[in-house]
């Protein structure tokens, strides 16, 4: 690591001007995560387009008149700060996708059992997590499945949490005709 290249990085962690860059790379990256979209690579451009801001805003507030931010800091040392800010903000990226995808684990109830017109079995749902709630207005259809699970994903994504992030972990169904099916989040890492 460079002189240049930490004085890049410090400069780009704190300033308001650049973070007001870095903030949207920040929403934009866990939203890759988020849909399971990430790449590590065009990850690292995002970074580097931040320390490029960086670099012209370090030149235009302290550069003097004959001073140009690309040779103040070359590709090589943008791309070395890009790489440390990409080790910053790792942890702080994980937990902003954590915090888009929902709680640890969640609760799905499926209760009030029924038939439709077709004599498809259908049931109310009620979804329960840490800070998301969810209950149908109307019986949904739940399959033959053992699990009766058929409507739980969508019960999920209407609850506010991504259902593509959770896996059952546990299904059980009551002699009062409640199932209750548990879902935990699969770990989250970029």
């Amino acid at each position: 690591m460079t002189t240049e290249s930490y004085e890049l990085f410090v400069y780009t962690v704190h300033t308001r001007e650049v973070y007001d860059v870095t903030a949207p790379t920040l929403d934009a990256l866990a939203l890759h995560i988020v849909r399971k979209t990430y790449c590590a690579e065009k990850a690292m451009r995002a970074w580097e387009r931040v320390a490029a801001v960086a670099a012209k805003e370090y030149a235009r507030e302290h550069g003097s008149g004959g001073d140009v931010w690309h040779r103040m800091f070359p590709p090589r040392v943008r791309r070395e700060a890009a790489q440390q800010l990409a080790e910053y903000y790792a942890q702080q990226l994980v937990d902003l996708a954590t915090a888009w995808i929902g709680p640890e684990s969640l609760i799905v109830e499926v209760y009030d059992w029924s038939h439709d017109m077709y004599g498809n079995p259908i049931a109310h749902h009620s979804v329960v997590g840490d800070g998301v709630s969810f209950r149908t207005r109307r019986r949904q259809q739940v399959g033959y499945s053992s699990e009766r699970d058929s409507y739980a994903a969508t019960a999920i994504y209407r609850a506010g949490a991504a259902p593509r992030w959770y896996e059952l972990a546990e299904s059980r169904i009551d002699r009062h005709g409640l199932s209750v099916l548990t879902y935990h989040r699969k770990p989250v890492t970029t």
